[in-house]
């Protein structure tokens, strides 16, 4: 997310968080670097909750849009997986309403134990340790509905980077519900072929 925000220029851009319910970090600014300031205090031990329900933190990304009067706009998702059961048609309801929603997925998918705040790692009820694996075909598949991209975290190489920030630059095609094209009326500005008739009768008026 650092590296993320070091490399965007404009535009503006908001955090949060989400376990069982999310949490506002910072609101819509332009000042990145009041941001980059709280990401060192954040780990999974500060919520006050367990769990990765995303159609929440999705639900707190919008509402920050709405707020902002930002009719349309990108919502960047980091997750390892597990998608709850309502993400899915979360997105695909934002998607009409004109936001984006890309995913960024951080993880293996040979996955790792999960570690609990106070030492050791979590466990299933049988005794077995739980694994947290990167859920790369549900991920994608939430982004491709959400009319957003997918990338896996490239610690090197930062092409997940270059990609998302390319994208974000990318302007939104227009569609309505059904899909098809939606037709604006753009006006024409010809009113300044009638200056020269306008400084005229102004000469006369003067005269």
């Amino acid at each position: 997310i650092d590296d993320l925000l070091r490399a965007r220029r404009d535009g503006q851009t908001a955090l949060l968080v989400y376990s069982d319910d999310a949490f506002v970090v910072s609101p819509l600014t332009d000042d990145v670097q009041t941001i980059q300031a709280q990401l060192n205090a954040l780990s999974p031990g500060v919520m006050p909750g367990q769990g990765e329900k995303l159609s929440r933190g999705l639900t707190q990304a919008v509402s920050l849009l709405l707020q902002a009067g930002q009719s349309h706009g990108d919502i960047l998702v980091v997750t390892a997986g597990a998608v709850d059961e309502g993400a899915m048609d979360a997105v695909k309801t934002l998607k009409t309403m004109g936001y984006r929603i890309s995913i960024e997925g951080v993880g293996t998918l040979e996955g790792a134990p999960i570690p609990l705040t106070g030492g050791g790692f979590k466990k299933s009820a049988g005794g077995g340790l739980e694994m947290a694996r990167l859920d790369l075909k549900g991920l994608w598949s939430l982004a491709q509905s959400g009319g957003g991209i997918y990338r896996t975290l490239d610690d090197e190489g930062h092409r997940d980077i270059e990609a998302i920030l390319e994208f974000l630059d990318r302007k939104p095609e227009t569609t309505d519900n059904a899909g098809d094209p939606v037709e604006v009326n753009q006006w024409r500005e010809s009113g300044v072929l009638l200056l020269p008739v306008i400084l005229f009768l102004a000469g006369l008026l003067f005269r």
